[in-house]
């Protein structure tokens, strides 16, 4: 058999006869052709073209396979989480596409050209609480299913309560802080040390902060405050000042820093 061009070959010096074609080895990354393809050379000189499709020559199937998705996260949740598949075939395709977690926390992707691919997890408002994880490469098998996990932890942010007197700047300690999440329960409650702070720890999300307890001396305010939202991917301390008067209100100085989503390779 000589090949006359990329992917033509030629069979000659056929006696008259009935003949059956067919494959006994595929191309690298496709499929074997199982199909027998039978002709006939009747008279001197006659050529038989042998195609699987009329006119588009002998096809034959890339392999493909699937991948599975599995996603897990620290507090449970696991709907509307999305991915990006990006990568190439080793038939030459590329390939980009993004899918979405259903209830279960899975992605089924059928029908992938082998190949290397690249899982990402998009960031976007359903995964801001999370350290995101890092990208995967994965190579996709022939007639198999590979099969990944990808696992969010949720970002927990440290900050502080500073407690000052407002008249002489003096840390006051032993004084009682409560947060709630925008729910209204209870996120944590702590008190301030001997050098007047308060340290916390709190996953993204809307927060309020109220003073429950103050030292003889002092009076606290019943009025929720609004610090702000905190958002994944910082490790700085959030810092919140108070000033308060002795025997008056509190009046507060709000230092708050936005951030956005990390991979876990910057976690530190």
């Amino acid at each position: 058999m000589t090949e006359i061009e990329a992917g033509v070959y030629r069979f000659d010096g056929l006696t008259f006869g009935k003949y059956i074609l067919k494959e006994i080895e595929a191309p690298k990354y496709y499929e074997l052709d199982p199909n027998e393809y039978p002709f006939e050379i009747v008279e001197d000189g006659d050529v038989r073209v042998i195609e699987t499709l009329a006119g588009t020559g002998f096809i034959n199937k890339p392999q493909k396979g699937s991948l599975v998705i599995t996603k897990r996260s620290s507090d449970g949740k696991l709907e509307g989480f999305s991915f990006r598949i990006t990568g190439k075939a080793f038939t030459g395709q590329d390939y980009d596409e993004v899918f979405t977690t259903d209830k279960d926390g899975r992605i089924v992707v059928e029908g992938l050209r082998v190949g290397e691919y690249t899982v990402s997890e998009i960031a976007d408002e359903s995964n801001v609480r999370y350290i995101l994880p890092d990208d995967e490469t994965v190579l996709i098998p022939a007639n198999n299913a590979a099969e990944m996990e990808m696992i969010n932890d949720e970002n927990v942010i440290p900050f502080e309560l500073t407690k000052k007197d407002i008249s002489t700047g003096e840390l006051i300690p032993d004084c009682g802080f409560r947060i709630r999440n925008s729910n209204g329960e209870i996120a944590a409650e702590g008190r301030t040390d001997k050098n007047g702070i308060a340290r916390f720890e709190l996953v993204c999300g809307d927060y309020t902060y109220q003073e429950f307890d103050a030292p003889d001396g002092y009076i606290t305010t019943d009025e929720p405050k609004v610090p702000g939202t905190v958002r994944t991917g910082d490790t700085t301390y959030m810092i919140i000042v108070l000033l308060v008067l002795i025997a008056g209100i509190s009046v507060a100085l709000i230092i708050f820093n936005v951030c956005e989503n990390k991979k876990k390779n910057n976690k530190n």
